[in-house]
């Protein structure tokens, strides 16, 4: 365990420090992985969107297609 004058030390030393660096990478993959997200969820609006406006096609639609299962 470090202790408080270890950290003091550290802070001090003169060395340089990575921290900003990997907050900075980390920040950069949540908004990548937030980004992908959102453009995913339009994508899948957008397609839903476009399925639904499709029109049917009536030729597989017969007596026995729809009752096949009974």
């Amino acid at each position: 365990m470090l202790s408080i004058q270890d950290l003091i030390d550290s802070k001090f030393s003169g060395e340089p420090s990575f921290t900003y660096t990997y907050v900075q990478l980390a920040a950069q993959a949540a908004a990548i992985l937030i980004a992908g997200f959102v453009l995913w969820r339009i994508n899948s609006y957008l397609n839903n969107k476009r399925i639904a406006k499709r029109r049917r096609n009536n030729f597989f639609e017969t007596n026995y297609s729809k009752n096949w299962r009974k």
